[in-house]
């Protein structure tokens, strides 16, 4: 369960912001947050981002998956200086000069099974320059292991369990402490690592190539997983798309290599891949069938095929899932169906959350989300993304017209621009 997810000096992100999945003290639509005897505050089950094009939305979940790609390699101790993740690649604020000399911040709290969690990664020129794990066994604070790059790491006073020197001294300035015990299958940090890769991790922008590989994934899943794809074509049924029935089958596909060569075209050989393909049976009024591939439906649909995979595995597993334009070509009503589904306890008994960005302002509505469920993304005088949620805004009142308010500017984070529109291209010089 998230707690909260803060980052410094990231792309947009220049001083420290927050983003709190902590349930203010309100008294609104409650079943929307839920309580766990590892922290006293409620936690919220979804949360939405707002805000202006270029405002920041994106890279907050991005800013997520670092955390989650630090530890991506957990299983694998063999080639430890094997690049998991290309630190150089992450980029700090670009609109300070400054900023190339600090380091990048991620930090998040999480509650990971019966223990809750404070982890916290600082990332300069290409390597790990500080990084720390506290544990709060019975709400009592221990400091497992703080790491500062030229230092040994500090132990503290011992309480992690299990091996520590051995695995500090194999562990490579570009590598997590915390990643390379747990590819050792460190008994205590395994399951914290688990918890980042598994759920610090954003579903791109449900388009393009991340968009075709969890495709792929929901497909194969409905060819392994009798009873998963039972609840996808009951789910699918269910969202009025006309389809009756989903048939998911392996089949060869033969394509050439790209290969470009100085001396001209060459004839290379094909190149044999295995995989599934899914077809949507569709049933006209007077019962006549046909078969439409994926790539045939309508955007929509794909989209919504697309996330049924980890939609299934967040509800079973009481996880976190990130999505990015959520509702993007979906109608309105089916995207509040997902977030209603999360909302409701009877619907959501493991407590997943959802996190998700997106510019349906239809979806502000003080019947579906409460007012610290509701997040903003506004870009500051200098150039970096401001987080707030509406709860944070004075005189909002929890029954006032949400979306209104907010494209009338009262809450900020929409283009300053006010009415857009292109400028004259018959100007004369």
């Amino acid at each position: 369960m998230l707690i909260d997810f803060s980052v410094e000096n990231f792309r947009s992100f220049d001083a420290e912001q927050t983003f709190s999945m902590v349930a203010s003290p309100v008294s609104e639509l409650e079943g929307n947050s839920f309580t766990t005897p590892e922290i006293p505050d409620r936690l919220l089950k979804s949360a939405v981002i707002y805000g202006a094009n270029a405002a920041g939305k994106k890279n907050l979940l991005m800013a997520m998956n670092v955390l989650g790609q630090l530890t991506a390699s957990q299983r694998d101790h063999e080639d430890l200086d094997r690049i998991v993740l290309d630190l150089n690649g992450i980029a700090p604020f670009a609109l300070r000069a400054a900023s190339a000399n600090r380091p990048s911040v991620f930090t998040t709290r999480f509650v990971c099974g019966a223990g809750r969690y404070a982890y916290r990664v600082a990332i300069r020129d290409g390597k790990i320059h500080e990084e720390q794990l506290l544990a709060y066994p019975n709400g009592h604070k221990q400091h497992w292991f703080t790491r500062t790059i030229g230092l040994d790491i500090d132990f503290h006073t011992s309480a992690m369990p299990g091996p520590k020197k051995q695995l500090e001294k194999v562990t490579p300035s570009h590598r997590t402490f915390l990643d390379v015990a747990a590819s050792f299958g460190h008994p205590a940090l395994s399951p914290v690592a688990e918890w980042l890769r598994r759920n610090m991790h954003h579903q791109g922008d449900l388009l393009g190539m991340p968009f075709v590989y969890a495709s792929s994934q929901t497909a194969m899943r409905c060819l392994l997983d009798s009873r998963f794809l039972k609840w996808v074509t009951e789910t699918l049924q269910k969202a009025d798309l006309g389809i009756r029935e989903v048939q998911v089958e392996m089949i060869e596909v033969r394509r050439r290599p790209a290969i470009h060569l100085e001396n001209g075209p060459t004839t290379t050989p094909f190149l044999r891949d295995i995989r599934p393909i899914v077809r949507f049976i569709h049933e006209g009024d007077l019962g006549v069938t046909a078969k439409f591939l994926l790539a045939e439906e309508s955007q929509g649909t794909q989209q919504f095929f697309h996330l049924l995979s980890d939609l299934y595995d967040s509800l079973q597993k009481g996880g976190v899932i990130l999505f990015n334009k959520l509702g993007t070509s979906m109608h309105s009503l089916l995207t509040r169906g997902l977030i209603r589904t999360f909302n409701d306890p009877a619907l959501n008994p493991k407590n997943a959350q959802l996190v998700f960005t997106t510019h349906d302002t239809t979806l502000m509505s003080a019947n579906l989300f409460r007012r610290d469920q509701i997040w903003l993304a506004e870009k500051s005088p200098a150039g970096a993304t401001e987080l707030f949620s509406l709860y944070d805004i004075k005189n909002v009142w929890k029954d006032e017209a949400i979306e209104d308010g907010y494209l009338r500017g009262r809450y900020g984070a929409i283009p300053s621009h006010g009415q857009f529109e292109l400028p004259r291209t018959n100007h004369h010089t």
